[in-house]
């Protein structure tokens, strides 16, 4: 009976491990969930003390360097990667600038040619008024 439980204990803190580091090596890591694992792990040390601590961490203290190593490298590549991104980014929307000014300043003079169109037709008709009211009023003196 004591071996059952013993297995028990084994099995259960060895599927949390399992579990948590399967979490952990997922593309967006939880911090929490890191510090939450150290603490369990110190709780492990104190529930199993017949498991040798340097025998299990020394292999950790050779990985530990490789796994920052790649980290590094993993994340200056995809940093590299997100600079090149924006800088296709800023060119395309330098672009899309340059063409909007000219439209908008093609736009602007559309519309000014549009307001001397009217104010020469307006005034064609304040000229038309007023000549028709000339006449008016020499016939009227007639």
């Amino acid at each position: 009976m004591n071996y059952q439980r013993e297995f028990a204990r084994y099995r259960s803190a060895w599927q949390y491990l399992e579990s948590t580091l399967s979490d952990l090596q997922s593309e967006v890591p939880h911090a929490e969930q890191a510090f939450e694992l150290w603490g369990t792990l110190e709780g492990y040390k104190r529930l199993f003390p017949e498991l040798d601590a340097e025998e299990v961490l020394a292999p950790l203290d050779d990985v530990l360097p490789q796994t920052l190593e790649q980290l590094i490298e993993g994340t200056e590549a995809e940093l590299l990667e997100l600079d090149r991104e924006l800088e296709e980014l800023v060119s395309a929307l330098q672009d899309k600038f340059d063409t909007a000014s000219s439209l908008v300043e093609s736009r602007i003079e559309v519309t000014r040619n549009a307001m001397r169109s009217d104010l020469n037709q307006l005034s064609r008709e304040i000229l038309r008024a007023r000549e028709q009211a000339r006449l008016e009023a020499m016939a009227f003196e007639i």
